[in-house]
């Protein structure tokens, strides 16, 4: 199921205080289709997406799984200006303004625009590009892969960055030059991040989701 958010038909027209419960709402929605197993569901998504799969996770019970492309283990604030990008229960989520110097946050800013992404309840696959021409999706990942390996957690969760590689890694077998805009990385190391990532994807959500 693709869920749009922002920028389509009477949805807001920018990425600004979207409240996490309209996904909730599609939660629920496909945990009622006869075709869906109602307590296996698993999140997918790429850049903000990805930061937005990260939060799914945290803040609700029935995802089982996520997949992270390209995200960050922080929340970061509209692209519009300085204002959320997300809420929950009518209430801003906690961001810092700048993902390439996160450092320049305020004191415990930096702690509470964490996700803690080790209250999920399955595993989450982590996948970026060095390369990444957008942000540094790496170090952003890292962010969340060091608090999954905090002691306690049941799950196998797996962090896979490609050095050739940059923001747009995507399903396999597709063109690797699909646009102007510079996402980095080149083709020859997109396509490879794209196929060895769509392997792993497919495995995790298969193992988990499956069982």
């Amino acid at each position: 199921m693709l869920r749009c958010y922002f920028y389509f038909g009477s949805l807001p027209d920018r990425l600004a205080s979207i409240p996490l419960e309209y996904f909730g709402g599609a939660i629920r929605w496909l945990k009622d289709q006869p075709s869906v197993l109602g307590d296996r569901l698993g999140v997918v998504g790429t850049s903000r997406g990805g930061e937005l799969a990260l939060l799914l996770g945290t803040h609700y019970s029935d995802v089982e799984a996520v997949v992270s492309y390209a995200g960050s283990g922080f929340v970061f604030p509209s692209p519009a200006g300085p204002e959320p990008a997300w809420t929950f229960r009518g209430r801003p989520l906690p961001w810092i303004p700048n993902p390439f110097d996160i450092f320049q946050a305020k004191p415990g800013q930096i702690e509470k625009a964490q996700i803690p992404v080790e209250r999920t309840r399955g595993p989450i696959l982590l996948v970026s590009g060095d390369a990444d021409q957008v942000w540094p999706a790496t170090q952003l990942s890292q962010v969340a892969m060091e608090r999954l390996g905090r002691p306690g957690r049941p799950y196998h969760d797996e962090f896979r960055h490609y050095p050739d590689a940059g923001h747009g890694i995507q399903p396999p077998y597709l063109p690797a030059t699909p646009g102007t805009y510079y996402y980095g990385g080149d083709p020859e190391g997109n396509a490879a991040a794209n196929e060895d990532s769509w392997r792993r994807v497919l495995r995790m959500l298969d193992a988990r989701l499956r069982r």
